[in-house]
Formats: C-alpha cells, structure tokens, sequence
C-alpha cells in the first residue's frame, strides 16, 4: 500500500490596520531565483490590499504579484 505525505511550507505576513483613511500603498516584492522540484510546484509573491467585511459582503481587494511555475 502506498502511503502519501503532503507537507505544505509557506511564508507570509499579515499586517492590519483598523481605522483611518489611507490614499496610497506602496510595497518592494523580492524573488530570490524560486527553485522549483516537480511541475507540480510553484512560488507566489503577492500583495493585497483588502477593505471591508466578509460579514457586511462588502469587501473590495486589490491584489498584484509574481508567480513561478
């Protein structure tokens, strides 16, 4: 019987502000040459920027990145 082992390894960062009016963002994205072991694989760098609430259904996203597959 063959046996399979799923191990997830992922970093990220959240950061919350509460409050406010903000007019801008402004962020640096680094991808350090992503080394990839199966096609099945692939590395994400991504920023998003979210307002509003799941519960109110009035969430707005803008979302920018880079993805290697």
């Amino acid at each position: 019987m063959s046996k399979v082992i799923l191990v997830i390894v992922a970093q990220h960062v959240v950061a919350l502000v509460d409050g406010g009016e903000f007019y801008g963002a402004k962020a640096t994205i680094n991808v350090w040459a992503p080394q990839l072991e199966s096609p099945e694989e692939f590395s994400v760098a991504q920023l998003w920027i979210t307002s509003g609430t799941f519960e109110k259904k009035n969430v707005n996203t803008i979302e920018t990145g880079w993805q290697v597959c």
